[in-house]
């Protein structure tokens, strides 16, 4: 099976966000739902690269703080349907999850 490298999950989330005018309180649910489900049923090999949240700098606007708890909320679903979860810092892998 061909390898599929999803980079990254943090444009796919702005960009959803946007659609659903998740700023002023549109519903990304649906689409987060959706995301997870199709994670879930791939078959071949599939990695899927995310920025890490709540490492940094807590953001000073409304939109930078709702993306960060979003992003956060976003990985943790992610991970939970994924058989393993790799933190990259400085280069170095971290296993997670295995």
């Amino acid at each position: 099976m061909t390898p599929t490298l999803v980079d990254d999950i943090g444009g796919w989330l702005t960009a959803v966000m946007d659609r659903r005018d998740a700023w002023t309180g549109g519903s990304i649910g649906a689409d987060i739902d959706d995301l997870c489900a199709a994670v879930d049923t791939v078959t071949g090999p599939l990695v899927l690269v995310s920025p890490e949240v709540g490492l940094t700098v807590v953001s000073a606007t409304p939109a930078g703080r709702l993306f960060t708890d979003e992003l956060g909320t976003l990985n943790q679903r992610l991970a939970a349907v994924c058989d393993r979860v790799v933190l990259v810092v400085a280069g170095q892998p971290l296993a997670v999850k295995e």
